[in-house]
């Protein structure tokens, strides 16, 4: 057998909280020769991600994961959401400390304030946690789309195209085509099927009529006096 890879090492670096704030494991990893860590959300927080990003980078090191996103099930639509929007923005923090995965601890029955089970609805909980994941990959895609139409943006610069030409013609189509997208969301929007409980308000439901028939009366003078 030969010699271990140090390389292949990775701290999880809740075994060292009680030791270490997450500065100091990233000092003591590195003088030990330790190129690998998986932080916890808590432990980034404490230092702040920004400085985390910074010391993680300068000490040379790498990230196996990033700990933890998950805890889907919920009681209630609030807390469905605010799960939600916590485990979008631990993808954030991932993407921004250079992590190859976010660890999830999906949770299981829903509990309340008091941290007692809400509900034994298990496959309720489990529909929560696959259509938490889904959301979560949902986010992903989008991000891919944004970085593709940036090196999009980037590769124009470099071909015969005008940009400033191509830019109006965008605007021109963004317009045309904005009218039957927004009658679309505004019908998905006010579907109970679709929206359940975050059915869009009658006061919301107004404001977007109004905006799509403003968008729509545009287009109709723009196309008149073309």
């Amino acid at each position: 057998m030969g010699e271990p890879d140090p390389n292949l090492l990775s701290i999880n670096t809740a075994t060292v909280r009680a030791q270490w704030r997450l500065p100091e494991i990233i000092a003591g990893c590195a003088r030990r020769g330790i190129r690998m860590i998986s932080p916890w959300r808590d432990q980034v927080a404490a230092t702040g991600l920004k400085e985390s990003v910074q010391r993680i980078k300068d000490a040379g090191l790498a990230l196996s994961g990033y700990c933890r996103g998950g805890m889907f099930p919920a009681i209630d639509g609030k807390a469905r959401r605010a799960a939600l929007d916590d485990n979008k923005r631990a993808v954030d923090e991932a993407l921004a400390l250079g992590a190859p995965c976010l660890v999830l601890v999906v949770g299981g029955l829903p509990k309340d304030e008091q941290g007692r089970v809400a509900s034994k609805d298990l496959i309720g909980a489990r529909a929560m946690v696959r259509d938490g994941i889904g959301e979560l990959l949902e986010a992903r895609e989008f991000y891919a789309i944004i970085a593709l139409a940036t090196l999009g943006g980037v590769a124009l610069d470099f071909s015969w195209i005008n940009p400033i030409r191509a830019l109006f013609w965008a605007a021109v189509i963004n317009g045309v085509i904005a009218v039957p997208i927004m009658v679309v969301m505004m019908l998905l929007a006010d579907d109970q099927k679709v929206m359940g409980e975050f059915t869009v308000t009658r006061h919301l439901k107004a404001l977007g009529w109004l905006a799509t028939g403003t968008m729509a009366a545009a287009v109709f003078a723009m196309l008149a006096t073309w």
